[in-house]
C-alpha cells in the first residue's frame, strides 16, 4: 500500500491532482507520505493545487 500512497503523494506534489480528490480510504496514508516527502501543507482538503512555486521537491 505504501507504493500507492507514494504515487498519489508524488502526483499531488507535481500538481497533477489535489488531496481532496483522493479517495477517502487512501487519505490517511497519502497524508503520511506527504509529510515524509516534506510537503505537509499539501495534505489538506483546502490546499491549493501545487505549482512549481509552492512545491519545489522533485522526485527522481
Amino acid at each position: 500500500m505504501k507504493a500507492i500512497y507514494d504515487l498519489f503523494a508524488t502526483a499531488i506534489i507535481k500538481g497533477e491532482t489535489r488531496y481532496r480528490d483522493i479517495l477517502p480510504i487512501f487519505k490517511k496514508g497519502v497524508k503520511k507520505s506527504l509529510k515524509e516527502k516534506g510537503h505537509p501543507e499539501l495534505a489538506d482538503d483546502n490546499a491549493p493545487l501545487a505549482t512549481p512555486s509552492n512545491a519545489e521537491h522533485i522526485e527522481e
